[in-house]
């Protein structure tokens, strides 16, 4: 039988955003003014080292009746050491996005870099800005705590040498722009598609 050691690693998020779907997976909602942004990762996903496993993350959508466009900035993506604390993705930096321009396959990486290889239990992502086109074309902004929010995913994988892990999550665009006549009810939802190796 072939062993895999387990060592550092580079771990692939995939977060795919999907609009108009039931989620039966629990996200927890933090209110930035409790935990801040950045979130609460206590260190950084290490420099390349020679065995390393491989951990990205991207969006992608489906088109949303009532929503003609969902504008989100995301300012960084965590990933929880299963009994431990949170380790910072490396990303791009600030992304702001148009959720339901990332259909028919299109997808947007916001995070991949190296991590320790080992089990981890969670994924957070940051947002510290929102704001919807309505199907009448009327732009409405998201009121958000300041710095933003923060939602973690429970969500179990490991990463082992030689298997870069791709994680892919659904960010539904209903349930999470919920519009009224008094504005947008925000309560961002996250549920997972898929965890598996990549090719």
């Amino acid at each position: 039988m072939h062993h895999l050691r387990e060592t550092a690693g580079l771990l692939t998020l995939g977060l795919i955003l999907i609009s108009g779907t039931a989620c039966s997976d629990s996200s927890t909602f933090v209110p930035g003014s409790e935990i801040g942004i950045p979130p609460a990762p206590v260190a950084v996903a290490p420099a390349t080292q020679p065995e390393a496993v491989n951990l990205t993350v991207a969006v992608h959508d489906a088109p949303a009746p009532s929503i003609r466009e969902a504008w989100v900035t995301f300012t960084g993506v965590s990933a929880r050491v299963a009994g431990g604390g949170w380790i910072a993705i490396e990303g791009p930096g600030e992304v702001t996005v148009d959720l339901l321009t990332l259909v028919r396959g299109r997808t947007l990486v916001l995070a991949e870099a190296e991590v320790p290889a080992g089990s981890y239990d969670a994924l957070r992502v940051d947002i510290s800005a929102a704001r919807v086109v309505d199907a009448n074309g009327v732009s409405r902004d998201v009121p958000l705590p300041s710095p933003g929010v923060g939602v973690e995913h429970p969500v179990g994988f490991r990463c082992l040498t030689g298997q870069p892990q791709v994680v892919v999550l659904d960010f539904p665009v209903e349930p999470s722009f919920r519009l009224a006549t008094a504005g947008v009810a925000f309560t961002p939802t996250i549920v997972t598609d898929s965890v598996r190796v990549a090719p």
